[in-house]
């Protein structure tokens, strides 16, 4: 962490900072890293299934970003990762799933948040960072209130008892 982050912050502030951002590198959630905007997302989502539907209409805005990254994708998804990818799309095709990309960023973002407090363990930093710094797809108030229902919840509890620090009645 640089020194715009570590200056002036408490440890709190800095658990949640580092908390949160730490749950954009686990897993899918990088592409949000790389893709920040639903648009960005919808093209690289576009990309990676027109490699196994080559003939999957493009909505003209996406069409070029999408074209581009699935040039990029074709020469490395290979092998393995190429049959996993087939794979994916054919049952979401015959799930008749509906890509929510909205929903799933979203959720990363609620996850992240929730990550930012789980560390940190003060609901009031969470709430003023999440303010002061949110530039994610849902409002601060929509976070805000998801760490309101997450503090109540089974999970929330949960957590706390596997890090050993959970409150004893």
């Amino acid at each position: 962490a640089g020194a715009g982050v570590l200056r002036g912050r408490s440890m709190p502030d800095l658990a949640f900072l580092i908390g949160s951002h730490l749950t954009y590198h686990v897993g899918a959630h990088r592409l949000l890293l790389s893709y920040p905007s639903i648009d960005e997302l919808a093209g690289c989502f576009l990309a990676a299934v027109s490699l196994v539907r080559p003939a999957i209409p493009i909505p003209p805005a996406l069409e070029e970003a999408a074209r581009a990254l699935a040039t990029e994708l074709d020469t490395r998804v290979q092998g393995p990762e190429r049959d996993r990818l087939h794979a994916a799309v054919l049952a979401f095709e015959e799930a008749g799933a509906r890509a929510d990309l909205a929903h799933w960023a979203g959720a990363v973002e609620r996850c992240a948040a929730r990550t930012g407090y789980l560390l940190s363990g003060d609901l009031a930093v969470a709430v003023r960072l999440i303010r002061a710094e949110s530039t994610g797809l849902l409002a601060p108030e929509e976070t805000i209130g998801d760490l309101y229902a997450f503090t109540v919840s089974d999970a929330f509890h949960a957590l706390r008892t596997e890090l050993g620090i959970a409150i004893q009645p």
